[in-house]
C-alpha cells in the first residue's frame, strides 16, 4: 500500500497557477495537504473499517476526520517534542484542547535513520505543559527514563494518543527521505464546532457510503482551519526556486509570442496554427 500511495501522490513537481490538488514545500520538507482527495489507496485506508473499529473502540463517541496530509522530509529534518490536540486560528495555534482523539501514522519509507520517539504517559501531564512544544534538552532531563524509541519499517502503521509527546528524531544525509501519511480522529465536541482543518475529497473515493461517515467527514459542519501548512513562494528552498524561475521566465516569452501572434496574425492564420499543432499532437 505505501508504494500505491507514494505512487499516487506526485511529490517531486511543485505546481504554480494550477487547480489541480498538488504538494507544497517548506524548507525541506514537502507537504501533501487533503491526501485522501488525490490518492484512492490513501483515502480508502483513512475510512476503512479496521481505522474507524480503531477509533470506535478507543474513543467511544462520535468522532470526526480532522486532518490528514502526506509529509516527507528530504537530506535533513528538525522536529520539536510536541502533541497533536492543538486549538488553531488559521495557521495560529490558540492552545490545546482535551479531546480525546487518534492520530495515525502510516511509513511509507524506513525510518532507520530517523526513529520516532514518545514519552511514555505523557498524555496524562501534557495538557497543563504551558508552551506548544518541549525542548529536547528538557525532555532528556526530566523526563529520559520515560523515552521510548522505535524504527519502524515501511509500510508499518502506529495509532497514537493525540496528547502524547512524540517526535521524529532529526538527521541529516543528502540522500535519506523520511514519508509519513498522517489522518487524525478527534471527538466531536459542541465546545469546539468548528474543530478541524478544511476537507477536501473525492467523491468517487468512497464506494461504500453510509450515513456515519456524515458524521466522521464533518459534512455540512464549520471548519475553521485551513490546511496545513500556507505556504508560499518564499518557503521554497532556493535551488528549487531558481528552477522554477527559469521555468517561469521560458513561460514567460512562450505568452510574449502567444500574445504577438493573437496581435498581428489574422484569426484564420491563428486556426490554421493550432490545427497544424494538433495533428502533430496525434502522430
Amino acid at each position: 500500500m505505501a508504494d500505491q500511495i507514494l505512487g499516487e501522490l506526485d511529490m517531486a513537481s511543485i505546481a504554480i497557477n494550477s487547480s489541480t490538488l498538488h504538494p507544497v514545500k517548506q524548507g525541506s520538507f514537502s507537504f501533501f495537504p487533503n491526501a485522501i482527495a488525490k490518492s484512492r489507496s490513501a483515502c480508502r485506508l483513512a475510512l476503512s473499517e479496521l481505522i474507524l473499529s480503531i477509533c470506535r473502540d478507543y474513543l467511544k463517541q462520535d468522532f470526526s476526520l480532522v486532518n490528514n496530509r502526506l509529509v516527507r522530509a528530504c537530506g535533513s529534518m528538525y522536529m520539536p517534542w510536541h502533541t497533536d490536540n492543538n486549538v488553531m486560528s488559521g495557521q495560529r495555534f490558540r492552545g490545546k484542547h482535551n479531546l480525546p482523539g487518534v492520530q495515525f501514522v502510516l511509513y511509507l519509507s524506513d525510518s532507520h535513520l530517523a526513529p520516532f520517539q514518545l514519552i511514555q504517559n505523557s498524555e496524562k501531564w501534557s495538557l497543563g505543559w504551558p508552551h506548544r512544544y518541549l525542548d529536547n534538552a528538557t525532555a532528556e532531563k526530566d523526563f529520559n527514563e520515560y523515552i521510548v524509541e522505535i524504527s519502524p519499517s515501511k509500510g508499518t502503521l502506529l495509532a497514537l494518543n493525540t496528547h502524547l509527546f512524540h517526535r521524529g528524531v532529526g538527521f541529516k544525509k543528502k540522500d535519506f527521505i523520511r514519508s509519513l501519511l498522517l489522518f487524525q480522529f478527534d471527538v466531536i465536541s459542541d465546545d469546539l464546532k468548528d474543530h478541524g482543518e478544511q476537507l477536501l475529497l473525492n467523491p468517487s473515493f468512497i464506494e461504500d457510503f453510509d450515513l456515519s461517515l456524515v458524521k466522521i467527514l464533518g459534512l455540512g459542519k464549520p471548519r475553521a482551519y485551513s490546511a496545513f501548512p500556507e505556504t508560499s513562494l518564499e518557503d521554497i528552498p532556493p535551488l528549487e526556486s531558481i528552477s522554477i524561475q527559469v521555468k517561469l521566465l521560458s513561460s514567460l516569452f512562450s505568452n510574449i509570442l502567444g500574445s504577438v501572434t493573437k496581435t498581428f496574425f489574422s484569426d484564420r492564420l491563428r486556426v490554421f496554427i493550432k490545427n497544424k499543432r494538433s495533428q502533430r499532437l496525434k502522430i
